[in-house]
């Protein structure tokens, strides 16, 4: 690990900007050329934020027995993103007819009514299969159960793989919560999936779990990243949360232009947990430092955002792997005692 900040009371050590020229062979004794790196795709932020911190075999190096898990993630990501965009796509054709028709939701027998009336092919073809199928009267939660058996299709496969159980084995042995598989509404089916995800990517990818946990101090912190190097983290992090767009600091740290947001700006905290990598603390003006996977990278210096928070924001919009939030009898947030807050990549170098 090359830390590029280190004093006994500043650690900063991001990963090199942009990511390795996936034309040139691995080598991880002899790092690549650095090229512009495009930001994430989809809900995909846990993979794109191991990128920053796994070792990346990339297509010139076809035998090396790093690309075989590369390119089965690489596939999933693929169909997750393709997924995520036509769902995108058929909760806007929804949202749109609504607005025209002047209602909440779609029955099938409005549905039937202006099938006749429709002329684009995407709002059609979803139209009609809803139409055909039996199971569901509501046109938007037919969208949401697709999206969801969609998700269960891409990512059971690769679960299977790894572990030789389904999804719905794996939930009868974690019971996070008190219902069968098949009684699970389609925000919990989806929240299960993609916990499953994460965690086989980790193991897929090598990714180790720190023994950080939010009741530790910043200083605990600071010695995680020293030890480690940097860590992904999980939770309500970054421009995606927040109402007001960040802004420039004056100080750079190792040519990285700093950006933050002000003390009382509004979050939404209603949208789905993002990943972010953290590559910095400062114990004497207590921040964190993260690197975001919505950004894209060129590959200078330059081009790399890093954005500040305080520790304590840091640590109240933190969730563990599984995604799930605790709170006590007077409604506090408390985090359970676990050790899946944070993860490093235990290989992590530049090439």
């Amino acid at each position: 690990m090359i830390l590029t900040e280190n004093t006994d009371r500043l650690i900063f050590c991001p990963p090199p900007p942009g990511k390795p020229n996936p034309k040139q062979p691995y080598d991880p004794n002899k790092p690549r050329e650095r090229v512009p790196q495009a930001a994430q795709k989809g809900a995909t932020c846990w993979y794109y934020a191991m990128n920053f911190l796994r070792p990346r075999c990339g297509k010139s190096s076809p035998n090396h027995p790093m690309r075989a898990a590369e390119v089965k993630i690489s596939a999933i990501r693929k169909m997750h993103t393709k997924l995520d965009e036509k769902f995108d796509l058929q909760s806007q054709v929804v949202r749109t007819l609504a607005r025209m028709c002047n209602v909440s939701n779609f029955n099938k027998e409005q549905v039937q009514q202006l099938i006749d009336s429709i002329r684009a092919p995407k709002c059609l073809e979803l139209l009609q299969e809803f139409c055909a199928q039996k199971d569901v009267e509501d046109l938007f939660k037919f969208v949401q159960i697709s999206y969801l058996k969609g998700r269960v299709g891409i990512i059971e496969p690769l679960v299977v793989a790894l572990s030789g159980k389904n999804l719905q084995q794996w939930y009868t042995e974690t019971k996070p919560y008190p219902k069968p598989w098949k009684d699970l509404d389609v925000r919990e089916g989806l929240w299960f999936c993609d916990w499953m995800l994460r965690i086989t990517l980790n193991i897929q990818l090598g990714f180790v779990g720190s023994t950080w946990h939010p009741g530790q101090s910043l200083n605990e912190l600071f010695q995680e990243l020293k030890k480690h190097g940097p860590l992904m983290f999980y939770g309500r992090h970054g421009q995606g949360f927040y109402l007001n767009p960040s802004f420039e600091l004056t100080t750079a740290i190792a040519g990285r232009t700093i950006f933050g947001w002000k003390p009382n700006t509004p979050k939404d905290n209603e949208r789905e947990y993002h990943s972010v990598v953290v590559v910095g603390v400062n114990l004497d003006t207590k921040v964190v430092y993260f690197v975001d996977p919505r950004d894209s990278s060129g590959p200078q210096p330059k081009d790399q955002k890093v954005y500040v928070t305080s520790y304590d924001k840091f640590k109240a919009s933190l969730v563990d792997i599984s995604g799930r939030e605790g709170y006590d009898d007077q409604g506090n947030r408390v985090h359970p005692a676990t050790d899946s807050f944070a993860y490093y990549h235990p290989t992590y170098n530049y090439a």
